[in-house]
């Protein structure tokens, strides 16, 4: 049996009571025995809940005792700073033997495990694994040919063939798309972006490639996104930075003009390819009829070629900014929010602290920007009331962080994080990769959670350096999306695109009700058995935006180098 949404969040709170409560009620525990008896999948997350539960009970006194020794040892004369546990019954641990005892919990265990997977090569790419609620990440379809890689940016009288309705926002799979007139600006997710000019057709066949069958384009490829490569029916033509352009007769002849930085084309004619690099100014063309890559003049207009006018819409997107440069004086411990909405109203970050910690410092450092905040891990956080934003609303979220080397996995949580836990997607939260729980994907990693699923990152950050976080979540049902979170979710560190080490699939229904925690940073939000492996964040802090759209991969790269936001009209419109 596989469990539906809502069993989940049943599950999950009665795992919750029973770890935390002197005494469950008897209907409450008949329901969770029926639970485990009819699912593999709740039997495998009870046993590791309960697992947790025991590691962290048994560990405690030995943290407690480590850092009484390392406060001697450095000399420290604050106050042994102990996390914040919660308090055990040992009645619950009667109770929860007694449930394993009732549903034969062990045998039916050993009797519905699964063969050892294969190991994955450790020289090879990370998997892309679905996190099951079990012991480990468990194989699932690749999928790759139904994942978006791109959207429109900007139409210039653009009419599609076939009369295709492909509209500013669209967001586009691996596919081919067909210009009649006008022109269309592609943004790939590497942050390149191919501007068509009717007629053409071009071929998305990755974030970081495209096939121009025929018609002219010219690509703008940023730091960030050099290693875009366009294929011709003639060429193979890589971007090594960052102005290039085409032109691919019906006959595939193609022509190649670099426009600034350096090219390397290769000739697909034959079967001694030729290869060699282009300088500005330079133009190649490649024919079918011979490999040759012959010189020719540069062609009069090509070197007029502009981008198209960025997107301007008549409605403005907000966008909420903490620069951490000073706190409010007159507002000790409290933080200004300057971004833009159309109510004018403010949302300042104050320092709060966990109930029961002690020892707790937030303090103005130096930053990428003026000032940053430095958290020590110790309970303290900054609260604001700002609900968040709601649903499945597209959004982004930009932000300078510095994570010691030192971090101890529990102080992992969170940069940011709003929502109501308790409900299937209705919490967002950025934090990076502690495998507390399950050891998936690379440890010290960017991950954007919700309650249900999560992705991961492929790159530590735990190395004592600034580096730029951006978090793109781009909406969309799950029809939409093909129940694929892939498909919802871009992460950029310093601005190169982040591949997934490993994700769990769920639905993003983000919850600003009541229930609801408003906008924090440093706070980890999450169940009570689960939020107690994790203190507040240990790191440092500097320029957090949040959007109430979706930016683009150039948007977020001009905001990593001028720390410039894009105006609120010119943020695209997410459209699937």
């Amino acid at each position: 049996m596989t469990l539906d949404p809502q069993q989940i969040v049943q599950l999950d709170r009665l795992i919750a009571e029973l770890i935390d409560s002197e005494s469950t009620d008897s209907e409450k525990i008949d329901a969770l025995v029926k639970i485990l008896e009819e699912s593999p999948e709740a039997r495998d997350e009870y046993l590791e809940r309960m697992g947790l539960h025991a590691m962290l009970r048994e560990c405690k006194d030995d943290y407690l005792t480590a850092e009484t020794i390392l406060q001697a040892k450095g000399g420290a004369t604050s106050p042994s700073v102990a996390p914040v546990w919660w308090n055990r019954r040992e009645a619950a641990w009667a109770l929860a033997l007694s449930l394993l005892l009732a549903c034969g919990f062990f045998a039916i265990y050993l009797a519905s495990s699964k063969p050892p997977m294969a190991q994955q090569d450790p020289d090879g790419p990370p998997s892309e694994t679905v996190e099951p609620e079990g012991n480990g990440p468990a194989p699932q379809p690749d999928n790759s040919d139904k994942l978006f890689l791109a959207r429109i940016t900007q139409l210039k009288t653009a009419k599609w063939r076939d009369d295709e309705r492909l509209a500013i926002g669209r967001l586009l799979q691996a596919r081919k798309v067909e210009l009649e007139t006008g022109e269309a600006e592609i943004t790939f997710d590497s942050g390149a972006s191919v501007t068509l000019v009717g007629p053409a057709a071009l071929s998305l066949n990755s974030s970081s490639a495209a096939t121009l069958h025929y018609g002219k384009a010219w690509a703008n490829v940023p730091m960030p996104a050099i290693g875009f490569t366009i294929d011709t029916p003639t060429a193979e033509v890589e971007d090594l930075g960052t102005r290039f352009a085409l032109n691919v007769a019906e006959t595939g002849d193609s022509d190649i003009v670099v426009l600034e930085g350096e090219v390397r084309v290769g000739s697909r004619i034959g079967l001694d390819a030729k290869e060699q690099v282009l300088a500005v100014n330079q133009a190649v063309r490649v024919r079918m009829d011979e490999p040759e890559i012959t010189p020719i003049d540069l062609p009069q207009d090509w070197s007029q070629l502009v981008p198209l006018k960025s997107f301007t819409s008549k409605n403005s997107v907000p966008y909420y900014l903490w620069r951490f440069d000073d706190a409010d004086e007159q507002a000790l411990g409290t933080w200004a929010e300057e971004g833009w909405n159309p109510d004018q109203k403010t949302f300042p970050a104050t320092s709060e602290q966990e109930a029961d910690a002690s020892g707790g410092v937030i303090r103005s450092v130096a930053g990428v920007f003026g000032r940053a905040i430095w958290m020590n891990g110790r309970g303290d956080f900054l609260q604001t009331e700002l609900p968040g934003i709601a649903e499945d609303h597209p959004r982004t979220i930009c932000f300078w962080v510095r994570i010691p080397k030192n971090a101890l996995p529990e102080q992992a949580y969170s940069m940011i994080s709003w929502g109501d836990w308790s409900k299937l997607g209705g919490k967002f939260q950025v934090g990076w990769n502690a495998q507390q729980f399950v050891k998936a994907g690379v440890q010290g990693a960017i991950r954007t959670e919700i309650s249900g699923g999560y992705v991961i990152g492929s790159n530590d950050l735990r190395d004592g350096q600034w580096h730029h976080v951006a978090i793109v979540y781009l909406g969309g049902t799950e029809e939409e999306t093909q129940g694929d979170i892939r498909n919802r979710i871009r992460m950029y560190v310093d601005g190169l695109l982040e591949p997934f080490s490993a994700y769990r699939a769920g639905d993003v229904n983000t919850q600003i009700s009541h229930n609801g925690k408003q906008v924090s940073f440093g706070k980890y939000i999450a169940a009570p058995e689960s939020k107690s492996a994790f203190w507040t964040f240990h790191g440092s802090l500097d320029e957090m935006y949040l959007f109430d759209g979706a930016l683009t991969p150039s948007q977020i790269n001009g905001l990593r180098r001028t720390n410039s936001p894009p105006a609120p009209t010119e943020i695209v419109p997410v459209r699937h």
